[in-house]
C-alpha cells in the first residue's frame, strides 16, 4: 500500500488513486487487439495519467495532516506505457505499485471500502485517471488490461455508474469521487450495447445514499478529458490548487475546503492554469453533489489579487500602492496599472496617486480565495 493502513477504528480518511497510461490493447500498445483496434481505433496508450495518479497520491500524502479527519490510507494503481521512460514511485514499505488490471482494480477497490466502512465519520477518496467513455447514463472506466481476450472488447472495463451507486452501501458519509477520464464513444460503440461489469454487485432498492456524496467529472458527457503529454491533467491540477486553499471558505474562525465550495470555484481555478493556446481547453467539470461537506482544513489561503483604477484610462498614469491593513510598509508598489499579486487573506489598504490630472484614490478590502478584484474610483 502506498501510504499503509495502521488498521484504526478511528476516523480516518482513505483513498484509492488509479492512474491508467500503459493499455497494451490498444492500437500502438505491444500486443494490439485486433478487434479493440477495430472499435477503438483513435485510443491510444497516455503519458499523463501515471504521472497525475502519481503526483495526487503523494500531494495526498503531504497534506496527511490537513484533512478533515487524518489520513488512513492510500492505496496507488499505476500502469506507465512501455515506452514512457517515467519510473512510478514505490510504496511506503518499498515494494512495488501493482498494475491496475481489473481483478487489481477490483482488489483494491473492496479492500478500500472495507478500511472506509469502518466508521461513518471516515472519508472516502477515489481517484481515477485514463480512458472511459459513456454511453447514455452509464460511464465506462478502461483498466490496464482492457481488451485482453480476443472475443470481448469490453474485457478489462468497469462500469463506474453501478460501481459508485453500490459505494453508497458503504458507512462512510462522506464519499469523495473524482473521475479525470473522457466521457465518449466511437460512432461503431454507440450502434452497440457494452456489457460491462461493476467493481461490486448492485445495491438493495431499499438501501439509501450515502448523506455527502460527492462525484465530479473532469468532462462532460460526449467530452474529452485533458492533459499535457508527460505532465499533469488540468484537471488533477485545478483540484490540488483548489484543495491547497484556493476554493477555502472561512468558517467558526477556520479555513476549509468543501465539496460546495470546490463546485463554485474550481472553474475559475482552471481558468488560471498555464495552459496552451492550442489545447482549447474550456474547463466545465459536471457534478453529482447531495449535501456540501467538509474535505479538508487549510492554513491561512492565498488569493490572487488584482488592483486596478477606474476608468481604464488612469491606470497607465498611476502609481499603484498595497499594503497591510493600517501598515505603513507597502508590500508593492507599482507604476502603472493593473497591480496583480498573491497575498495571504486578510484586511488590506489600496491606493493610486497620480502627479498631475486625476486624484489620489484608495480602498480598503478583505480579499477571499481563489481571487479579488478591487477597483480604485479615480477622478478628475
Amino acid at each position: 500500500m502506498f501510504f499503509p493502513d495502521n488498521g484504526s477504528n478511528n476516523p480516518h480518511t482513505h483513498a484509492l488513486i488509479i492512474g491508467v497510461g500503459g493499455y497494451p490493447h490498444l492500437s500502438d500498445g505491444e500486443d494490439p487487439n485486433p478487434n479493440v483496434v477495430t472499435y477503438f481505433g483513435e485510443l491510444t496508450r497516455l503519458t499523463s495519467p501515471p504521472r497525475t495518479a502519481s503526483r495526487f497520491a503523494e500531494w495526498i500524502v503531504e497534506h496527511a495532516n490537513d484533512w478533515d479527519v487524518p489520513l488512513g490510507s492510500v492505496e496507488l494503481l499505476i500502469s506507465p506505457a512501455a515506452n514512457d521512460n517515467f519510473s512510478p514511485p514505490p510504496n511506503h514499505d518499498g515494494t512495488l505499485l501493482s498494475l491496475p488490471t481489473f481483478n487489481n482494480i477490483r482488489q483494491a477497490y473492496l479492500a478500500w471500502k472495507s478500511r472506509s466502512n469502518r466508521n461513518k465519520d471516515n472519508i472516502a477518496l477515489f481517484y481515477f485517471c485514463g480512458h472511459g467513455g459513456q454511453k447514455d447514463t452509464q460511464l465506462y472506466l478502461l483498466c490496464q488490461d482492457f481488451g485482453a481476450p480476443p472475443g470481448d472488447v469490453w474485457e478489462g472495463a468497469f462500469d463506474f455508474t453501478r460501481t459508485r451507486d453500490s459505494f453508497h452501501t458503504c458507512a462512510a458519509e462522506r464519499q469523495f469521487f473524482f473521475v479525470d477520464a473522457c466521457r465518449k464513444l466511437t460512432l461503431n460503440l454507440l450502434l452497440r450495447q457494452p456489457i460491462v461489469r461493476g467493481l461490486e454487485g448492485a445495491r438493495a432498492a431499499t438501501d439509501v445514499d450515502a448523506p455527502f456524496n460527492f462525484t465530479q467529472f473532469a468532462a462532460p458527457k460526449n467530452e474529452a478529458a485533458m492533459g499535457p503529454v508527460r505532465g499533469i491533467s488540468y484537471y488533477a491540477q485545478a483540484i490540488m490548487r483548489a484543495l491547497e486553499g484556493a476554493a477555502a471558505k472561512r468558517e467558526r474562525g477556520r479555513w476549509i475546503v468543501t465539496t460546495g465550495r470546490l463546485v463554485e470555484t474550481l472553474e475559475e481555478i482552471a481558468g488560471t492554469l498555464e495552459i496552451p493556446p492550442e489545447a482549447e481547453y474550456d474547463p466545465h467539470y459536471p457534478r453529482e453533489i447531495l449535501t456540501s461537506a467538509t474535505i479538508l482544513r487549510v492554513p491561512l489561503p492565498h488569493v490572487s489579487v488584482t488592483i486596478y483604477c477606474d476608468p481604464e484610462d488612469a491606470n497607465p498614469l498611476a502609481t499603484l500602492s498595497l499594503k497591510k491593513y493600517r501598515s505603513k510598509n507597502p508590500l508593492r508598489t507599482q507604476v502603472g496599472g493593473p497591480m496583480r499579486i498573491e497575498v495571504p487573506a486578510g484586511i488590506y489598504d489600496a491606493t493610486a496617486d497620480f502627479k498631475a490630472g486625476y486624484k489620489h484614490a484608495e480602498a480598503s478590502f478583505s480579499p477571499n480565495p481563489p481571487s479579488h478584484h478591487e477597483p480604485l474610483d479615480c477622478w478628475l
